[in-house]
């Protein structure tokens, strides 16, 4: 889901507990007012009128409960719900979470996205097969031995390098862990091999968001659809850039 349908569903939920805050502030003063004349009068009018405003006053306080509760509950689930990702030309698309967000985080990608507050983010690359003769798991297994030899990454470790399909294409997957700038990270390397060329995932997260994160990641692969079948690979892919501010 849009993650602005998610604010959208957060800001009914809030303008519904103010109006009935509202209310019940209003079925208070009727309330008491009914109280003192009561008090003061005997009178059965009052009476009814305390007892009336006591039965509404619950049953407006049990109402706005739950439709607090109610709003809060779709407002996570619209933020957690997936979202659309695709580049303007239509040749890749995925499912992100719903919370991530477009970012800038590397020119070349033409897919990006991510969390920042959540440490969560995501690149997708393109490269032709002129580039690159071998297969997917060869891709692979350069780029993470690559990231092993990078001054950026300090300490690097990884996986072996394992296999799988993405769309119905050879794929290839390896986890390459080490510190970034004094933090501890894990990347979550994915390469997809079609008629047209190679595309690559990277996703990483803090190592101690791995297993609440990766769920994510793996979705992310999941949902990846690729449509070059009679797309001419010489020609750029077009990037899905994110919104300026």
């Amino acid at each position: 889901m849009d993650p602005s349908r998610a604010g959208a569903a957060a800001g009914e939920a809030i303008i519904g507990a103010i109006v009935g805050g509202v209310l019940m502030v209003a079925i208070l003063v009727l309330f008491v007012i009914s109280l003192v004349r009561y008090i003061s009068s005997r009178k059965t009018g009052w009476l009814i009128g305390l007892v009336a405003t006591s039965l509404i006053g619950l049953l407006m306080l049990g109402g706005g409960i739950f439709a607090a509760v109610k709003g809060f509950k779709s407002a996570a689930a619209a933020a957690t719900s997936p979202t659309p990702l695709s580049t303007p030309d239509g040749v890749i698309s995925m499912s992100v979470p719903g919370h991530w967000k477009p970012m800038v985080l590397m020119p070349e990608a033409v897919l990006q996205s991510g969390n920042g507050q959540k440490e969560e983010y995501m690149i997708t690359l393109y490269q032709t097969k002129k580039d690159f003769t071998g297969s997917a798991e060869d891709y692979a297994d350069n780029t993470s031995r690559a990231m092993l030899k990078s001054e950026v990454i300090q300490d690097a470790t990884r996986t072996s390098v394992k296999t799988l399909t993405v769309d119905g294409h050879p794929a290839a997957q390896a986890e390459v862990s080490g510190e970034l700038k004094g933090h501890p990270i894990v990347y979550l390397l994915t390469v997809v091999e079609t008629s047209g060329g190679f595309y690559q995932i990277l996703q990483w997260t803090l190592v101690s968001k791995r297993a609440s994160t990766w769920p994510d990641f793996e979705g992310v692969v999941a949902s990846l659809r690729v449509n070059d079948k009679n797309r001419d690979p010489d020609v750029p892919i077009i990037p899905r850039m994110a919104p300026s501010r």
